[in-house]
Protein backbone atom coordinates (compact mmCIF):
# COMPACT_ATOMS: atom_id res chain seq x y z
CA UNK A 1 0.00 0.00 0.00
CA UNK A 2 2.88 2.25 1.13
CA UNK A 3 4.56 1.75 -2.77
CA UNK A 4 1.09 2.13 -4.60
CA UNK A 5 0.80 4.99 -2.26
CA UNK A 6 4.29 6.57 -3.03
CA UNK A 7 3.74 6.02 -6.93
CA UNK A 8 0.70 7.54 -6.76
CA UNK A 9 2.28 10.98 -4.73
CA UNK A 10 5.34 10.61 -7.21
CA UNK A 11 3.07 11.17 -10.26
CA UNK A 12 0.90 13.74 -8.57
CA UNK A 13 3.90 15.45 -7.34
CA UNK A 14 4.95 15.54 -11.29
CA UNK A 15 1.93 17.00 -12.44
CA UNK A 16 1.90 19.53 -9.82
CA UNK A 17 5.61 20.37 -10.89
CA UNK A 18 4.00 20.47 -14.69
CA UNK A 19 1.68 22.99 -13.70
CA UNK A 20 3.66 25.06 -11.42
CA UNK A 21 5.91 25.48 -14.44
CA UNK A 22 2.52 26.49 -16.52
CA UNK A 23 1.68 28.65 -13.91
CA UNK A 24 5.43 30.28 -13.56
CA UNK A 25 5.20 31.14 -17.38
CA UNK A 26 1.80 32.45 -17.51
CA UNK A 27 2.86 34.55 -14.51
CA UNK A 28 5.46 35.90 -16.32
CA UNK A 29 3.43 36.40 -19.64
CA UNK A 30 1.12 38.35 -17.25
CA UNK A 31 3.82 40.26 -15.89
CA UNK A 32 4.78 41.26 -19.51
CA UNK A 33 0.95 42.16 -20.04
CA UNK A 34 0.74 44.09 -16.77
CA UNK A 35 3.36 46.51 -16.98
CA UNK A 36 2.45 47.28 -20.29
CA UNK A 37 -0.86 48.28 -19.16
CA UNK A 38 0.70 49.83 -16.70
CA UNK A 39 2.56 52.06 -19.60
CA UNK A 40 -0.29 52.24 -21.54
CA UNK A 41 -2.64 53.46 -18.51
CA UNK A 42 0.08 56.06 -17.89
CA UNK A 43 0.16 57.45 -21.18
CA UNK A 44 -3.27 57.68 -21.49
CA UNK A 45 -3.56 59.48 -17.98
CA UNK A 46 -0.53 62.13 -19.07
CA UNK A 47 -3.03 62.40 -22.56
CA UNK A 48 -6.21 62.56 -20.54
CA UNK A 49 -4.34 65.02 -18.72
CA UNK A 50 -3.54 66.91 -22.08
CA UNK A 51 -6.43 66.91 -23.29
CA UNK A 52 -9.11 67.86 -20.03
CA UNK A 53 -6.25 71.05 -20.24
CA UNK A 54 -6.69 71.78 -23.58
CA UNK A 55 -10.37 71.46 -23.62
CA UNK A 56 -10.85 73.62 -20.60
CA UNK A 57 -8.53 76.20 -22.57
CA UNK A 58 -10.57 75.36 -25.75
CA UNK A 59 -14.23 76.02 -24.01
CA UNK A 60 -12.66 79.46 -22.61
CA UNK A 61 -11.68 80.37 -26.51
CA UNK A 62 -15.22 79.41 -27.53
CA UNK A 63 -16.83 81.38 -24.91
CA UNK A 64 -14.80 84.21 -25.57
CA UNK A 65 -15.43 83.31 -29.92
CA UNK A 66 -18.71 83.25 -29.29
CA UNK A 67 -19.19 86.54 -27.30
CA UNK A 68 -16.28 88.04 -29.87
CA UNK A 69 -19.28 87.07 -32.69
CA UNK A 70 -22.22 87.97 -30.71
CA UNK A 71 -20.65 91.88 -30.71
CA UNK A 72 -19.57 91.34 -34.52
CA UNK A 73 -23.15 90.19 -35.33
CA UNK A 74 -24.86 93.38 -33.59
CA UNK A 75 -22.44 95.56 -35.82
CA UNK A 76 -23.13 93.54 -38.74
CA UNK A 77 -26.89 94.18 -38.21
CA UNK A 78 -25.95 97.65 -37.91
CA UNK A 79 -24.55 97.67 -41.05
CA UNK A 80 -26.59 95.78 -42.54
CA UNK A 81 -29.20 98.10 -42.18
CA UNK A 82 -26.99 100.71 -43.55
CA UNK A 83 -26.11 98.77 -46.22
CA UNK A 84 -29.51 98.19 -47.43
CA UNK A 85 -30.34 102.01 -47.79
CA UNK A 86 -26.94 102.54 -49.63
CA UNK A 87 -28.15 99.46 -51.85
CA UNK A 88 -31.34 101.61 -52.51
CA UNK A 89 -29.75 104.62 -53.03
CA UNK A 90 -27.24 102.86 -55.35
CA UNK A 91 -29.97 101.13 -57.42
CA UNK A 92 -31.43 104.76 -57.40
CA UNK A 93 -27.74 105.97 -58.86
CA UNK A 94 -27.80 103.06 -61.47
CA UNK A 95 -30.81 103.83 -62.68
CA UNK A 96 -29.77 107.39 -63.78
CA UNK A 97 -26.52 105.96 -64.67
CA UNK A 98 -27.65 103.52 -66.93
CA UNK A 99 -29.69 106.42 -68.65
CA UNK A 100 -26.45 108.14 -68.88
CA UNK A 101 -24.91 105.11 -69.89
CA UNK A 102 -26.90 104.76 -73.09
CA UNK A 103 -26.01 107.99 -74.15
CA UNK A 104 -22.60 107.95 -73.31
CA UNK A 105 -22.88 104.41 -75.45
CA UNK A 106 -23.96 106.23 -78.43
CA UNK A 107 -21.43 108.24 -78.41
CA UNK A 108 -18.89 106.04 -77.73
CA UNK A 109 -19.54 104.40 -80.83
CA UNK A 110 -19.44 107.09 -82.44
CA UNK A 111 -15.80 108.00 -81.07
CA UNK A 112 -14.75 104.56 -81.18
CA UNK A 113 -15.81 104.26 -85.41
CA UNK A 114 -13.70 107.51 -85.44
CA UNK A 115 -11.45 106.27 -83.90
CA UNK A 116 -10.53 103.24 -85.46
CA UNK A 117 -10.62 105.33 -89.10
CA UNK A 118 -7.83 107.33 -87.34
CA UNK A 119 -6.35 104.24 -85.72
CA UNK A 120 -5.92 102.60 -89.42
CA UNK A 121 -4.08 106.16 -90.68
CA UNK A 122 -2.04 106.06 -88.08
CA UNK A 123 -0.98 102.47 -88.70
CA UNK A 124 -0.72 103.27 -92.13
CA UNK A 125 1.55 106.03 -91.24
CA UNK A 126 3.73 104.17 -88.64
CA UNK A 127 4.46 101.75 -91.36
CA UNK A 128 5.35 104.20 -93.74
CA UNK A 129 7.54 105.86 -91.22
CA UNK A 130 8.91 102.19 -90.20
CA UNK A 131 10.47 101.78 -93.74
CA UNK A 132 12.08 105.43 -93.92
CA UNK A 133 13.31 104.95 -91.11
CA UNK A 134 14.72 101.27 -91.79
CA UNK A 135 16.25 103.30 -94.86
CA UNK A 136 17.56 106.02 -92.38
CA UNK A 137 19.27 103.46 -90.15
CA UNK A 138 20.85 101.90 -93.42
CA UNK A 139 22.17 105.67 -94.26
CA UNK A 140 23.16 106.20 -90.84
CA UNK A 141 25.15 102.37 -90.56
CA UNK A 142 26.46 103.72 -93.85
CA UNK A 143 27.41 106.88 -92.84
CA UNK A 144 29.14 106.06 -89.77
CA UNK A 145 31.36 103.24 -91.63
CA UNK A 146 32.04 106.13 -93.93
CA UNK A 147 32.98 108.80 -91.28
CA UNK A 148 34.76 106.20 -89.09
CA UNK A 149 37.33 104.82 -92.50
CA UNK A 150 37.92 108.70 -93.03
CA UNK A 151 38.71 109.54 -89.33
CA UNK A 152 41.20 106.75 -90.13
CA UNK A 153 42.22 107.53 -93.05
CA UNK A 154 42.85 111.37 -91.69
CA UNK A 155 44.41 110.23 -89.29
CA UNK A 156 46.77 108.15 -91.32
CA UNK A 157 47.05 111.25 -93.78
CA UNK A 158 47.63 113.74 -90.34
CA UNK A 159 50.46 110.93 -89.02
CA UNK A 160 52.18 111.07 -92.70
CA UNK A 161 51.67 115.23 -92.79
CA UNK A 162 52.99 115.52 -89.81
CA UNK A 163 56.21 113.59 -90.61
CA UNK A 164 56.31 114.80 -94.11
CA UNK A 165 56.77 118.02 -92.27
CA UNK A 166 59.54 117.75 -90.53
CA UNK A 167 61.38 115.96 -93.33
CA UNK A 168 60.68 119.07 -95.43
CA UNK A 169 61.96 121.67 -92.82
CA UNK A 170 65.13 119.54 -92.41
CA UNK A 171 65.26 119.15 -96.87
CA UNK A 172 64.27 122.88 -96.51
CA UNK A 173 67.66 123.27 -93.64
CA UNK A 174 69.88 120.83 -96.20
CA UNK A 175 69.01 123.64 -99.04
CA UNK A 176 69.51 126.91 -97.53
CA UNK A 177 72.89 125.40 -96.20
CA UNK A 178 73.61 123.84 -99.74
CA UNK A 179 72.39 127.21 -101.46
CA UNK A 180 74.54 129.30 -99.61
CA UNK A 181 77.53 126.77 -100.80
CA UNK A 182 76.71 127.00 -103.59
CA UNK A 183 76.18 130.87 -104.52
CA UNK A 184 79.87 130.80 -102.63
CA UNK A 185 80.39 128.52 -105.53
CA UNK A 186 79.05 130.06 -108.23
CA UNK A 187 80.64 133.69 -107.43
CA UNK A 188 83.94 131.80 -107.76
CA UNK A 189 82.91 130.24 -110.33
CA UNK A 190 81.86 133.71 -112.41
CA UNK A 191 85.37 135.03 -111.84
CA UNK A 192 86.68 132.29 -113.23
CA UNK A 193 84.58 132.44 -116.01
CA UNK A 194 85.44 135.86 -116.78
CA UNK A 195 89.18 135.34 -117.00
CA UNK A 196 88.72 132.57 -119.11
CA UNK A 197 86.31 134.60 -121.34
CA UNK A 198 89.65 137.02 -121.47
CA UNK A 199 91.86 134.07 -122.16
CA UNK A 200 89.85 133.04 -124.99
CA UNK A 201 90.01 136.33 -126.48
CA UNK A 202 93.49 136.30 -125.68
CA UNK A 203 93.42 133.23 -127.49
CA UNK A 204 91.31 134.07 -130.49
CA UNK A 205 93.34 136.75 -131.44
CA UNK A 206 96.53 134.94 -131.27
CA UNK A 207 94.78 131.87 -133.38
CA UNK A 208 93.84 134.43 -135.90
CA UNK A 209 97.18 135.95 -136.30
CA UNK A 210 98.45 132.28 -136.12
CA UNK A 211 96.14 131.13 -138.94
CA UNK A 212 96.92 134.26 -140.67
CA UNK A 213 100.52 133.69 -140.44
CA UNK A 214 100.49 129.76 -141.42
CA UNK A 215 97.96 130.67 -144.32
CA UNK A 216 100.82 132.72 -145.82
CA UNK A 217 103.13 130.01 -145.15
CA UNK A 218 101.54 127.18 -146.86
CA UNK A 219 100.09 129.69 -150.06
Amino acid sequence: ALAETTAKFETELKQLQTEKQTCVGQNKASQTVIADLKSATADLENTLNKTTSTLTETAAQCDADVQQLQTEKQACVGHNKASLTLIADCKSSAADFEDKLGVTTAALAETTAKFETELKQLQTEKQTCVGQNKASQTVIADLKSATADLENTLNKTTSTLTETAAQCDADVQQLQTEKQACVGHNKASLTLIADCKSSAADFEDKLGVTTAALAETTA
